[in-house]
């Protein structure tokens, strides 16, 4: 489909409060009829403008992404910039610092495998004895977080 003028076609809808706004129908994208909402005429014609360009440039399949998750994007793409980091490494990082360890065992359980481990290789009883308390005492406060869970701090 070439883009014309015409297209996309953009209606004006009266709301029920008796606003107006402007919808830019796209028209079926893989199979699913693409809508935009705005608010104002100058928004609404830029919105057509951008899928005229980038059906010349080659699909539209940026108009398919749902308005929440590009104000998602644009908000993190934000915060990230000062550090100079993008939002695929934020999600790689996410995925591997924390998605990966959610279902991780408790600090309490991992001392206790630890300590069950050293009982079933027969280390000596005072050793284990010594490792449980120290390992109990210091860590009294963070027993009941996830491995993935604790930090340095």
């Amino acid at each position: 489909m070439r883009p014309n003028s015409n297209w996309p076609i953009i209606r004006v809808r009266v709301n029920t409060s008796g606003s107006k706004s402007y919808q830019v129908d796209l028209g079926k994208i893989d199979g699913k009829r693409v809508r935009h909402q705005r608010s104002s005429k100058e928004e609404a014609l830029t919105i057509a403008q951008q899928a005229r360009a980038a059906l010349l440039g080659g699909g539209l399949a940026p108009f398919t992404v749902p308005a929440h998750v590009l104000s998602e994007a644009q908000q993190c793409s934000i915060k990230l910039a000062p550090y100079g980091a993008s939002l695929p490494q934020a999600v790689d990082y996410y995925i591997e610092h924390f998605l990966r360890f959610r279902e991780a065992p408790t600090v309490g359980e991992a001392v206790d495998s630890l300590i069950s481990k050293l009982v079933d290789k027969k280390r000596d009883k005072i050793t284990i004895k010594s490792l449980r308390t120290f390992l109990k005492s210091k860590l009294s406060g963070i027993q009941s977080k996830r491995l993935g869970e604790v930090t340095t701090a």
